[in-house]
C-alpha cells in the first residue's frame, strides 16, 4: 500500500522535474550563489566590526599610557581643538571635581572631570555622585562632562541621564580624539 502511494506521488514529480530540468538547475544555482553571497557579506561584516574595534582601541590606548596630569592635559587639548577658549587644568587635589574648565565657541561654561581607569574599572554610581556634589556645591556651569578611559555602570549612566552630565566613555572618547564625533557640548539630546 505505501509503495503504491509512493509511486503515485513520486511519478508526477519526477515527471515535473525532467520536464522542468533546465528551471530546477538554474534555482538551485541561484540559492547556492545566494548563500555564498550571503557568507562573503558576513565575513566582509564581521571583519569591518573587529578593524573598527581595532581603530577604537588605537584612539583610546595612548591614553591609557599617560599619567592622571597627562590625561587632564590631553582632555583639555581636546577641548581647545574643539573650539573652546579660557581652558584652564584646574585638576589635583582640591580641585572639588573639576579637572578642566572652559568656555564653549558659544560662550557657555563647560566643566570636565576626567577618571583615567582601566577598561576593566568602570565608572561607578558613587564617582558620578560625588562628581555631581561637587560640581553642584562649588561651581556655576551649562555644561557637565565626565571623560573616562573605561566605561560606565548603569546605575552611573542613569544617575548622569537624570541630572545632565554628559558622559565620554572610552569609545566615544576614541572617536572625539580622532575627530570622528563631536565634542560633548555640541551633542543634541539624541547624542547624550
Amino acid at each position: 500500500m505505501a509503495g503504491i502511494a509512493g509511486v503515485i506521488v513520486l511519478a508526477p514529480l519526477l515527471r515535473l522535474a525532467r520536464e522542468n530540468l533546465a528551471l530546477i538547475v538554474a534555482m538551485v544555482v541561484a540559492i547556492v550563489v545566494a548563500v555564498t553571497c550571503a557568507l562573503i557579506s558576513r565575513k566582509v561584516y564581521v571583519r569591518r566590526q573587529v578593524e573598527r574595534k581595532q581603530d577604537r582601541l588605537r584612539a583610546v590606548l595612548p591614553f591609557h599610557s599617560m599619567n592622571d596630569k597627562e590625561f587632564e592635559d590631553a582632555v583639555a587639548s581636546l577641548c581647545r581643538e574643539g573650539g573652546c577658549h579660557d581652558v584652564r587644568v584646574c585638576g589635583g587635589s582640591g580641585d572639588r571635581g573639576v579637572d578642566v574648565t572652559a568656555r564653549t565657541p558659544d560662550g557657555r561654561r563647560l566643566i570636565v572631570q576626567a577618571k583615567r581607569y582601566r577598561i576593566g574599572n568602570p565608572v561607578g554610581d558613587k564617582d558620578m555622585q560625588q562628581f555631581v556634589g561637587g560640581i553642584n556645591t562649588w561651581h556655576e556651569y551649562d555644561i557637565a562632562v565626565l571623560v573616562t578611559t573605561s566605561r560606565f555602570t548603569r546605575p552611573a549612566r542613569e544617575t548622569a541621564q537624570r541630572l545632565g552630565v554628559r558622559l565620554v566613555d572610552n569609545a566615544r572618547l576614541a572617536a572625539w580624539n580622532v575627530g570622528a564625533s563631536r565634542p560633548p557640548w555640541d551633542w543634541t539630546s539624541g547624542d547624550v
